[in-house]
């Protein structure tokens, strides 16, 4: 009986398409980050999503991750850096307002002091709580306790 051999699987290194890894890895940002603005200009903000991002630059989304690695640096946040024309930031400016009105107007009937300042605080606790859930943390577990911080801010802010 002849001894089978097992075929050792090819493994197929990326390519890199510069002289060096740090030109490919700033092509491949630029090309994310041109695919994000696309996507922005074309069907707004939430249609920046990383698999998405990824799919128009021809990278896999988890590539996205390598190039953007927190919440903040994320494509959707990263445009804001990027040297965008001026209609896409005015764009960016007017989609922030139509999603913050019911916020702040929820606040404002809440007769919070110092309304901006509680908005902006209590909107890196909700940044906080979305980048908790995208790391795998419990729905369940970040909602309730992000209900609880925001409930216990209002109510301290309100003065009860």
């Amino acid at each position: 009986m002849a001894a089978k051999t097992l075929a050792t699987p090819k493994v197929r290194m990326p390519r890199i398409s510069a002289p060096t890894v740090a030109q490919h890895r700033m092509r491949q940002r630029d090309a994310l980050l041109h695919a994000a603005t696309e996507l922005l200009v074309s069907g707004g903000l939430s249609a920046v999503t990383p698999a998405a991002v990824g799919a128009a630059a021809g990278l896999a989304r988890p590539s996205v991750y390598q190039y953007f690695s927190s919440g903040a640096q994320r494509p959707a946040a990263a445009l804001a850096a990027a040297q965008l024309p001026s209609e896409c930031l005015a764009r960016l400016w007017e989609l922030r307002r139509e999603q913050a009105a019911p916020f702040m107007d929820a606040l404002q009937a809440l007769a919070v002091p110092e309304l901006q300042l509680t908005a902006q605080l209590l909107g890196v606790v909700l940044e906080a709580a979305m980048g908790a859930v995208e790391s795998g943390s419990s729905l369940a577990a970040v909602t309730d306790l992000t209900l609880a911080l925001v409930r216990s801010a209002v109510s301290y802010g309100a003065g009860t």
